[in-house]
């Protein structure tokens, strides 16, 4: 939204990203994690979570 973009489409983009073989999502939360958790030696993780029972999908957060 704060670019101006429809969600439906930016959802798409983010999605087609996390699915592309040629990244590895793993390495790069490997340096992703240490810059959000800076030097804590302690956080706490919320984590929520819904079913949808008519299409068997289940989506999850996890905050900080």
């Amino acid at each position: 939204m704060a670019r101006g973009l429809v969600t439906k489409h930016a959802i798409k983009q983010v999605d087609r990203l996390l699915s592309n073989e040629g990244i590895d999502v793993d390495a790069a939360l490997r340096h992703w994690d240490p810059h959000v958790v800076g030097s804590r030696t302690d956080i706490k993780v919320a984590m929520d979570w819904t079913d949808f029972d008519a299409d068997g999908q289940t989506t999850i957060m996890l905050a900080l």
